[in-house]
């Protein structure tokens, strides 16, 4: 932003500074092979040429989109200065309390304005997929429970995928994201096969629980029998589990089998998240299923801490106390959809 460009700053309505992030973004994204792309980019200019104002609102967004970067110890410190009523700049010159807490309102509402984009349009992609392929089953924020053509039910956790695709002599449904329990009707002349990316779960009639992670699909039996065949050597390797055992399929093929805690694996359907001296990371990833916006981990050394408890799927401030009161962590909001977790030190 030049100096002339500065001075309206304060000018810059909040609805033309939300106009400049839309523009920002959609910049941002906006392949050059796209056939509109010329089109779009004159409008642009179009919509940047009509003042100084408008000029001035796209360079302070460009700025503040560099700002969001910055680690988030100089951020925080930042705004500590900023609530005791004074900022020191670069060149020691010192600015006001009220100019420094608009620059960072604005900052606050570019970051709010991004994560709602990225949101509604993950939103808008289920909607859009749902609707050309009405046997692809979706859950976001809330568990769904369905039941199938041959009356076997499934409930979907938070954040789950799953497509039904029964033929004449398969029952097969593929699990795509998140976690499932299933309670499916015996028919042994029709096996029931979860597919997956890593490999297929068959059935007769059981109930077990399948989650799929980024690294790995776990399968839990409460009650039947099931067949685990990777795709590493699916000719060779298969594994039969029994009851109220657990067992993955990974890259390198299917993990030992071992017992595995019913009430942990099965708390989501009664909107419970179980942390068993559990590291933070998989806290955080787990939270992240049931959190509108995003809960990061600032610092890395954080990931190996262990906490435990028993919480409400639907109370996350409870959790991020918990991990606040019982470790060496601080939380900082940095608004309704932005949470970091830095040593405490630190903050």
């Amino acid at each position: 932003m030049n100096e002339h460009d500065a001075d309206f700053s304060a000018d810059i309505s909040d609805e033309l500074f939300q106009e400049a992030v839309l523009w920002h973004g959609r910049l941002r994204d906006l392949p050059a092979s796209y056939g509109r792309y010329e089109m779009v980019v004159a409008e642009f200019e179009s919509w940047r040429e009509q003042s100084s104002l408008h000029r001035a609102a796209f360079c302070e967004v460009e700025l503040l989109w560099g700002k969001l970067e910055l680690p988030i110890k100089r951020i925080w410190r930042a705004q500590t200065q900023v609530s005791q009523g004074e900022f020191i700049t670069q060149d020691g010159k010192s600015k006001g309390a009220s100019q420094m807490h608009f620059s960072w309102r604005r900052a606050m509402a570019l970051a709010a304005v991004i994560v709602v984009c990225v949101v509604m349009g993950h939103y808008v992609k289920n909607d859009v997929e749902q609707y050309f392929n009405p046997d692809l089953y979706i859950t976001t924020q809330q568990p769904m429970t369905r039941t199938l053509p041959d009356g076997s039910k499934v409930m979907m956790n938070v954040q789950s995928q799953l497509e039904v695709a029964f033929s004449s002599d398969k029952r097969l449904v593929k699990l795509q994201e998140g976690e499932v329990w299933f309670d499916v009707a015996h028919n042994a002349k029709k096996p029931f096969v979860v597919e997956t990316a890593l490999g297929n779960i068959t059935v007769l009639g059981t109930r077990f629980n399948v989650r799929k992670t980024a690294d790995a699909v776990f399968v839990s039996l409460v009650k039947g029998r099931v067949e685990l065949r990777d795709n590493a050597a699916p000719r060779i390797r298969t594994t039969v589990l029994a009851p109220g055992m657990e067992a993955s399929l990974t890259r390198q093929g299917v993990a030992a089998a071992h017992p595995f805690d019913v009430f942990a694996t099965t708390a989501w359907q009664n909107d419970q998240m179980v942390f068993y001296d559990s590291p933070v990371s998989e806290v955080v990833n787990e939270l992240n299923r049931y959190y509108p916006g995003k809960i990061v981990i600032a610092n890395s050394s954080l990931r190996d801490l262990h906490i435990s408890g028993v919480f409400q799927t639907d109370n996350i401030g409870r959790v991020l106390g918990a991990i606040e009161n019982t470790l060496p962590v601080r939380v900082i909001r940095l608004t309704d959809y932005f949470v970091f977790l830095v040593w405490r030190g630190d903050a």
